[in-house]
């Protein structure tokens, strides 16, 4: 089995945790020198832009300024140490600050329209030196947004397409300098400085308005906070949002980013220095800037649920089959994931998804992944498929493959994974007629159902290659005007789910479901049998736990301890009998009579055993006989 490990997994998992105190220290000196024997020095002046902010997102517990020797130190947009007539030749600064970071969605629980007509922050919607805008900015941008009306799909839209067209390059001048958002466009690589100023320059090339902030953040890299740079956009009535390109991280960042400074551009400077004198140099040391974990808070708590099934769950040697992921949002706004496909035979293409979900959203992904070839054919072979979410969740399922299973092509699965990927941006069909009929009501599970539709142009132009659908089994159709086709279906139901038949093109869609009555066959079972021993002599209050995984009714429990009668079950239910001891020497054999849903009886037997202690001599003898 091929374990496919996404490097963003494979750190500390810190963006697990739904708070982080954090420390943060900065420091530096000033060298002053002097070019004259008596230089006259009025006042020197450090001017500190990067330091922790207080916002939505976090919380400064501590603000520790020192300085030696003492310095007048202020603070409002910048920190500010000033110096009067030193006669120090080196002046040092510091900050020591504790911070509560919080990894918290901005939560935007209604469709922000999109294109934004807000003039509050149109100065964050012109073009800066660092963050320029050119023709290839604007055309890209308006070809990934055309026909958008969402401003959090729209943003999206354009924070994906960087993330995944600009490389991450650390070996290149970038690593060293700012490159302007017009050269990252045309080379395609950066570091996070630049991949976040193409990112701005797009936004902002549709009157999306975004500004860059400056900060740290925990990196899997050498494992330790570093610089980091990453935007914020602003949705009117919201306020600013997040936007990590980076990391993927859209409307949320984990809990160890620490913003310091946001600006309208990316190359305003972290420091300034001024002073006035006569005869003095005055040579600033780099910034010197550490962070550091104190205590982690609880696990974030859940925000999507996760599940992984193979569109066909046995498939034949050396085959290709679609991996379908639902992913639903549990929150009443607005959520971005990354998913990742860590558990496979193999796989074609990357591991990675990002998704965007509007409140309590349902969507679903598609990775193809391969089956081995050269197999032994005297065996079924087992492998597991497992996906996980950013936020810890998971979803596991199973696949057989066997050479007696049916193979299916690359072609096969990739067709399918066109058919439904993109499900959501199609409209529906106005003018196709689509009627499906079975030949029973009710089935059970891996129970064979056929099903004829009835597929009819009511339009007045030709439908060609319509995809008739249902699960992996497909059939491509045309229709002229007024024709109508019938597509036969011989399905093998192997859960208890609604049947869906969909009718599709690479534009229009339509469902139909099926109006039929899925049932599995029902297991009654008994567990957690109380007290596990008993004396001989004693009356027992004896309890057991009566198991239904499924709608169950007309249940008769029939046993030497009595019989019971219990008009449905759907869960657990308790059942109490009072007995002797004695009666229970060699077990208790229940039989369980109970009806399913369509009224189907079935009949069981299941005994369970109890140690009866403190037996009369004669029933030792007789039990050793």
């Amino acid at each position: 089995m091929l374990f496919i490990i996404p490097v963003v997994l494979a750190e500390q998992e810190y963006f697990l945790y739904k708070d982080i105190d954090l420390n943060f220290q900065l420091s530096s000196e000033l060298d002053l020198k002097y070019t004259v024997a008596s230089p006259k020095i009025n006042y020197v002046k450090s001017s500190i832009a990067l330091f922790p902010r207080e916002d939505y997102r976090q919380t400064i517990l501590d603000f520790k300024t020192n300085s030696d020797p003492d310095a007048t130190i202020t603070k409002d947009g910048n920190l500010v140490y000033e110096w009067v007539e030193p006669s120090e030749k080196i002046l040092k600064f510091s900050l020591n600050s504790r911070v509560k970071s919080y990894n918290d969605f901005k939560k935007i629980g209604d469709k922000v329209d999109f294109p934004v007509f807000d003039d509050e922050y149109s100065e964050y919607t012109k073009e800066t030196k660092y963050i320029d805008i050119n023709q290839d900015i604007i055309d890209k941008a308006n070809e990934l947004v055309k026909g958008e009306n969402d401003e959090f799909k729209a943003t999206f839209k354009l924070a994906e397409w960087v993330r995944g067209d600009v490389k991450y390059d650390l070996n290149t001048l970038t690593a060293e300098a700012v490159q302007k958002s017009s050269w990252v466009m045309k080379n395609r690589k950066g570091v996070c400085d630049e991949i976040t100023n193409l990112f701005i320059s797009m936004c902002r090339s549709v009157n999306i308005p975004a500004r860059f902030v400056s900060g740290v953040v925990y990196s899997n890299i050498d494992n330790s906070f570093g610089n980091h740079g990453w935007a914020e956009v602003y949705f009117p009535n919201y306020g600013w949002v997040p936007f990590d390109v980076t990391f993927g991280q859209y409307g949320w960042l984990d809990a160890t980013h620490i913003k310091l400074k946001d600006s309208k551009d990316s190359g305003e400077p972290s420091a300034e220095y001024s002073w006035r004198s006569n005869g003095l140099q005055v040579d600033a040391k780099k910034l010197k800037i550490s962070t550091s974990i104190i205590t982690t808070g609880d696990n974030v708590e859940q925000l999507i649920s996760l599940k992984v099934e193979p569109v066909e769950k046995e498939i034949g040697f050396g085959s290709y089959v679609p991996v379908r992921v639902t992913i639903e949002n549990l929150k009443d706004y607005y959520v971005s994931s990354s998913i990742f496909l860590t558990k496979a035979p193999g796989l074609i293409g990357t591991n990675s998804k990002t998704v965007l979900l509007k409140p309590n959203e349902i969507k679903q992904v598609y990775w193809i992944i391969s089956i081995p070839e050269n197999l032994d054919k005297n065996y079924i072979y087992d492998a597991a498929i497992e996906v996980r979410s950013l936020y810890g969740d998971y979803s596991l399922s199973q696949i057989k493959y066997s050479s007696k299973y049916k193979k299916y092509s690359l072609e096969e699965a990739q067709d399918f994974v066109d058919i439904f990927s993109e499900r959501d941006s199609k409209i529906i069909f106005t003018n196709l007629n689509l009627n499906c009929s079975s030949d029973k009501k009710i089935y059970y599970v891996n129970e064979t159902a056929y099903i004829n539709c009835v597929i009819k142009n009511e339009g007045n132009i030709e439908q060609d290659k319509i995809n008739i659908c249902l699960d992996y089994n497909c059939e491509k159709i045309d229709l002229g005007i007024s024709q109508q086709k019938n597509v036969n279906f011989n399905y093998t139901i192997i859960k208890n789910n609604p049947i869906k038949i969909s009718a599709e093109n690479s534009k229009m869609i339509k469902d139909y479901n099926l109006n039929v009555k899925i049932i599995k066959i029902p297991e009654v079972y008994i567990s957690n049998i109380t007290p596990k021993a008993v004396n001989y002599k004693d009356n027992v209050d004896l309890y057991i736990i009566l198991n239904s995984d499924d709608y169950v009714s007309d249940i008769k429990l029939n046993s030497k301890l009595g019989n019971m009668d219990i008009d449905y079950l759907e869960g657990s239910q308790e059942i109490h009998f009072n007995v002797k001891g004695k009666e229970l020497i060699n077990g208790v054999t229940f039989d369980i009579i109970y009806k399913d849903e369509a009224g189907k009886e079935y009949t069981k037997k299941q005994k369970i055993d109890i140690q009866v202690l403190s037996l009369p001599w004669y029933k030792k003898l007789l039990s050793l006989i």
